[in-house]
């Protein structure tokens, strides 16, 4: 049977932004925070669907959706990063680091979630999870897996079929040796800081780029604000999911 892959339309993306307060036609470009993806979640929830990954990955017209988890110590100051090598699937991104843990989301996700397609994203993100990298994850480990946002990027062929649904989740440390001592395929790696992932964001792949530069300017926000005594993680994802306008740089 010819594989299966979840996404959505993407006039029915475009037609939701448009209805909603945003008022630009073209999907939305870059990190898209949860507050201005909600357009996103209604036109998954509504005309979300299955199509056939082998017209799909080179159908601009469809975004398969990914669940892209990043993995982080519970201090919020380390990173998991990994390099994309030729064991992957996704050929066009051999060599480039990533911060992101993901996959496609299969029927199977959607069974698993009695049929709720917002829930299925977040199915799929805990099975790649699983297959990928930590194969003994539970459901209490599960329950900080925190949605921040989406990221979307049409300016390579890659990108402009895809659109990227960001999560957080923090790694215990008693869990974090595990991650760079496996064998293939799972996924090894290793923690580094956000100063390091920083200055290589050159090595990166778009959409790791793209939250490398999300993660600096919140962080730096932080740093500046009033009567902030320290970038914690919680305050880091409180102001990754408000409302509250960034300064650009």
């Amino acid at each position: 049977m010819e594989e299966q892959v979840f996404g959505v339309d993407r006039c029915n993306l475009e037609l939701e932004q448009q209805l909603s307060a945003v008022s630009q036609i073209a999907l939305l470009e870059g990190f898209i925070s949860e507050v201005s993806g909600q357009a996103i979640l209604r036109a998954i929830r509504g005309q979300g669907r299955f199509h056939a990954r082998a017209s799909a990955e080179t159908d601009p017209s469809f975004k398969q959706l990914i669940p892209y988890v990043v993995l982080t110590n519970e201090a919020g100051d380390k990173f998991f990063v990994y390099s994309r090598d030729r064991q992957q699937a996704e050929t066009r991104l051999h060599g480039r680091l990533s911060l992101g843990i993901g996959g496609h989301v299969e029927p199977r996700d959607l069974v698993a979630v009695e049929g709720k397609k917002q829930a299925a994203i977040s199915a799929a993100a805990a099975r790649e999870l699983r297959e990928e990298v930590l194969p003994d994850l539970g459901g209490k480990d599960l329950a900080g897996l925190v949605r921040i946002g989406f990221l979307n990027d049409d300016s390579n062929v890659v990108g402009s079929v895809h659109l990227g649904v960001a999560y957080v989740l923090v790694i215990p440390e008693e869990s974090q040796a595990k991650l760079e001592n496996q064998q293939p395929p799972r996924v090894t790696g290793y923690w580094q800081s956000l100063d390091w992932v920083r200055q290589h964001s050159s090595r990166f792949e778009t959409w790791s780029q793209l939250l490398i530069a999300e993660f600096s300017r919140v962080q730096q926000w932080l740093e500046r604000e009033p009567g902030e005594e320290e970038v914690s993680l919680d305050n880091f994802l409180s102001r990754m999911l408000s409302n509250t306008p960034f300064p650009a740089t």
